[in-house]
């Protein structure tokens, strides 16, 4: 059995099984040249599920950095947005764990007494939550589905350093984003967040962040329904911005459709 038949016959049994064949043809003759695979995308659409994008840009260039997939539970008749106060401590949680305790504050109540509480500052948009954690040396910031009540993103911001992206960890391969030419529906809402000490910027800014992206086929695979966008400033240091180590974090939430 040649090496031609060997593989269909190999992607037949593999096909009965549910899987698929994931390597390359076989040259038909010596001379021939294999042809490349293409590449399997990042993100799968499920309709039932919220479906965010999450895409990084630098801050002045708007160059891409990384884009990043996930699939929420969506809010619904069995399911009601989280409370901003467990939104806050799952996100602390979440700063707890990578070892930086830095959502909890100490404070003295009317009556003097010592307690520690959480110091996030909480701003919704739409079914997305930005909780941000006011830095004195070090401050912290996270980004939660308010329906699955998870964490999507999550950063820490520094004095006399950067800051660093703590959550998600693993990115798209950008092999399989490509750019089209093709024009898409508008958001049903755009929010504009800006994080600590990034002194006044515009919010046409964001808007031009968010344009930047909106050729890219992920982006217009997530836009063909309803979606919301949210445009997060992310500074990375405390203090005087600086806007070389400032990134743009856009969120393209596709909602759910069944």
């Amino acid at each position: 059995m040649n090496k031609t038949k060997k593989f269909l016959l190999t992607c037949l049994i593999l096909l009965f099984f549910g899987a698929s064949c994931s390597k390359n043809m076989p040259a038909l003759d010596g001379n021939a040249t294999p042809v490349n695979s293409i590449p399997t995308p990042g993100w799968f659409i499920n309709p039932s599920q919220s479906n965010i994008g999450i895409f990084v840009l630098d801050y002045q260039t708007l160059a891409f950095r990384a884009a990043y997939f996930t699939k929420q539970e969506p809010c619904g008749s069995n399911r009601q947005p989280v409370s901003e106060e467990e939104l806050q401590e799952r996100a602390g949680g979440l700063f707890n764990a990578v070892g930086k305790n830095w959502s909890r504050r100490v404070i003295t109540d009317d009556k003097g007494n010592e307690q520690s509480e959480l110091a996030f500052k909480t701003t919704l948009a739409g079914d997305l939550a930005v909780l941000d954690l006011p830095p004195g040396d070090f401050g912290a910031f996270a980004v939660l589905h308010r329906c699955s009540g998870l964490v999507i993103y999550a950063g820490s911001i520094l004095w006399m350093g950067k800051g660093e992206q703590f959550f998600p960890a693993n990115p798209i391969n950008p092999d399989v984003l490509t750019h089209k030419k093709t024009s898409i529906n508008s958001p049903q809402r755009v929010d504009v967040i800006f994080g600590p000490y990034v002194g006044h910027i515009e919010k046409e800014s964001g808007l031009s962040a968010w344009n930047s992206i909106q050729d890219l086929n992920f982006v217009q695979d997530l836009a063909v329904s309803p979606y919301d966008v949210l445009v997060y400033l992310y500074p990375r240091t405390v203090g005087v911005f600086n806007p070389d180590d400032a990134e743009w974090v856009i969120f393209v939430q596709r909602k759910p459709t069944e």
